[in-house]
């Protein structure tokens, strides 16, 4: 009895270990864009989904756990779930490869986790379900404008970039969305730095020409923009004071600059 306990432990234990990795395989090769890109083990997991599902319909029929793995004289069971666990452990790693050759093509991959990754890759053709992850791979990005076009509107196109705060910065030129998720997503990086390089630029003239009314400058571009150039601009003027301290040899420039930095926080 003790051996046959034993072994009706071990197999239900690699079943349950064979179920996991199954369902977990089953959610990823029921979408198109993998079984496309991987054939060669979607056919292998549907001989071992076929393999899979005859072995439990036969071990519930049984009714108790005894004539369950003893279907046939052991250790016919516990053997055949060991195969198919080592068959699965080959797929997950021929996934993991697939994946790795994703994330290489855009590292931004790396920050998100494979599950996502997939529900990613398999939405290629539909960036409206991908927007829900677009935080997770850009810092503050909440959504994309997109809208369809085309005569069957089959296509999406995006004009521009929402933050979490609600701003929106309109891209140069529109993006066309097509092809897979990670050639699409780089052209929304490069649009990105492309167009806040752009308006960086632009913010810089815009202070130069409001110096005494910063107030209102604030509001008229993004925030990150708006950080960057008091950023720069402090850096200057610190710098400007400290060479004519060092030239008149007294820290006279450096008070009368925090006096005109003061004077700007109380307003703002």
């Amino acid at each position: 009895w003790e051996k046959t306990l034993s072994y009706i432990s071990e197999s239900l234990e690699k079943g349950l270990i064979v179920q996991r990795q199954w369902l977990y395989l089953e959610n990823i090769f029921q979408g198109d864009d993998i079984r496309k890109q991987l054939p060669d083990e979607a056919k292998r997991f549907a001989t071992i989904t076929e393999e899979f599902q005859t072995i439990s319909s036969k071990m519930f029929q049984a009714k108790t756990a005894v004539k369950a793995t003893h279907l046939r004289a052991p250790p016919f069971l516990l053997n055949r779930f060991n195969r198919m666990d080592e068959r699965l452990e080959l797929i997950q790693r021929a996934l993991e490869i697939y994946l790795e050759t994703k994330r290489q093509l855009f590292p931004r991959f790396y920050f998100i986790s494979n599950d996502d990754m997939l529900e990613i890759l398999g939405n290629a053709k539909r960036p409206d379900l991908v927007q829900t992850h677009l935080k997770k791979l850009f810092d503050n990005l909440n959504k994309l404008d997109l809208k369809r076009v085309g005569k069957s509107l089959n296509r999406w196109q995006g004009s521009g970039m929402y933050s979490d705060d609600g701003e929106f910065v309109e891209f140069q030129q529109v993006l066309y969305i097509d092809g897979p998720s990670e050639r699409w997503l780089k052209q929304v990086e490069e649009f990105m730095f492309a167009i806040m390089k752009e308006v960086l630029k632009l913010t810089k003239r815009s202070l130069k020409k409001l110096i005494g009314n910063r107030e209102k400058w604030i509001f008229l571009w993004p925030g990150q923009m708006i950080l960057t150039t008091a950023q720069i601009q402090w850096t200057t003027d610190c710098t400007r004071s400290l060479i004519h301290c060092n030239m008149v040899d007294q820290k006279k420039p450096l008070r009368k600059l925090k006096r005109k930095q003061m004077k700007v926080l109380s307003k703002l």
